[in-house]
């Protein structure tokens, strides 16, 4: 989904300058989320296409929004999601994605390793979504990172930061999302920003990996998080393509219990990652 359901540990079966618009989502949830219930997919068919284009070599852009991440605890997420970034493409996990494809070709099962960048700047504790593409839209502005279309921008918030999705809150509604604004960019015009959010999951009750544990409670709900936004906004970056129910049923999503984590090594490092679903086999697998 647009947003990543929270994930409650002990389920083992699926529930379920910039110029920027405002926030004007309601209580409903619509495309991109990782929740915490109520969507049902039908798992008995494939994830539809609806003609929308795919990211066909999509590039992960990590943005470490806070202070907390100069930090020697914030620096261990910072190395772990930063490994994440560099292994994640050209693995048989990432193979799954291959078989998404518009009328231009496949994802492409290669690197997604892209810009990483801290910003010292703290957030406000309360962190809507407009506000959080108006930042990722700033660092484009700014020169401190570079515009790509087919850039996912990942932004992690500190503790004690909640970010809000129309009614909905991190961590009691959700584990993590993913988004499309338009946003006007100097020197380049009016774009389509895709970017995902990832929490400070501090809330392992709810966004726990269940009896999986790889990198500790934290780090293991965080990378499964980022696994599921990935695989989601790569196959359905503008909630027009490989997706239904309005995007809360996307790749990620039919496979997002604590069931569906498991632990894979990828170059001598280990993470905790989420299964993506196959068209193809009518299941959730986590390779190709």
């Amino acid at each position: 989904m647009r947003v990543v359901a929270v994930l409650l540990a002990t389920l083992a079966a699926s529930c379920g300058g910039a110029d920027l618009p405002t926030d004007s989502e309601g209580s409903d949830l619509t495309s991109g989320v990782h929740l915490i219930a109520g969507v049902h997919p039908d798992l008995a068919r494939p994830v539809p296409y609806h003609g929308g284009p795919v990211m066909h070599r999509p590039v992960m852009v990590n943005l470490y929004w806070g202070s907390y991440f100069n930090t020697a605890a914030g620096r261990k997420q910072t190395a772990l999601f930063d490994a994440f970034k560099e292994r994640a493409g050209g693995t048989a996990w990432f193979a799954i994605a291959a078989q998404y494809a518009d009328a231009k070709g496949p994802v492409i099962n290669e690197s997604v390793e892209g810009a990483s960048l801290t910003i010292s700047d703290d957030p406000p504790a309360e962190l809507t979504d407009t506000a959080m593409a108006h930042f990722v839209a700033a660092q484009i502005n700014a020169g401190s990172v570079d515009w790509n279309p087919e850039a996912i921008y990942f932004v992690y918030t500190p503790p004690r930061t909640i970010v809000h999705l129309g009614r909905s809150a991190s961590c009691s509604d959700f584990c993590g999302y993913h988004e499309h604004h338009p946003a006007t960019l100097a020197g380049i015009g009016t774009v389509q920003l895709v970017y995902a959010s990832i929490p400070h999951l501090d809330c392992d009750s709810v966004c726990g990996t269940g009896s999986l544990h790889v990198n500790g409670p934290l780090l293991d709900a965080a990378t499964s998080a980022m696994s599921h936004e990935l695989a989601e906004a790569a196959t359905d970056p503008l909630f027009n393509a490989w997706e239904a129910m309005h995007a809360n049923d996307e790749v990620g999503d039919r496979c997002e219990t604590a069931a569906n984590n498991f632990a894979q090594s990828w170059n001598g490092q280990r993470f905790a990652i989420q299964q993506i679903w196959s068209n193809d086999s009518l299941a959730c697998l986590d390779r190709q």
